[in-house]
């Protein structure tokens, strides 16, 4: 390969280096704009990013309580034997 392949060959890969680069770096502002927006709405909602963790484990909790809490409220012992009538 002579010189000047070579410096063609340069050139191209420092073209599609600079073309990475540039789509990185959008990238790069496009994710740092949408983490600011994620963190403003947790914000929002009363909460702060670092007790996020916290929150959600406080949430599960809350969601499994209400859970049991439903399943007791439901009369499964009648519904069984509604069940059972209707194919009698």
């Amino acid at each position: 390969m002579g010189y000047e392949e070579q410096l063609d060959q340069l050139k191209r890969g420092l073209q599609q280096a600079l073309r990475l680069r540039a789509d990185a770096e959008t990238k790069h502002s496009f994710y740092l704009e949408q983490r600011e927006r994620i963190l403003q709405k947790i914000k929002e909602l009363g909460v702060e990013p670092e007790e996020l963790d916290k929150e959600i484990s406080r949430l599960q909790r809350e969601m499994d309580r209400l859970l049991k809490e439903a399943e007791k409220l439901i009369p499964w012992d009648l519904l069984k034997q509604q069940e059972g009538q209707g194919r009698g």
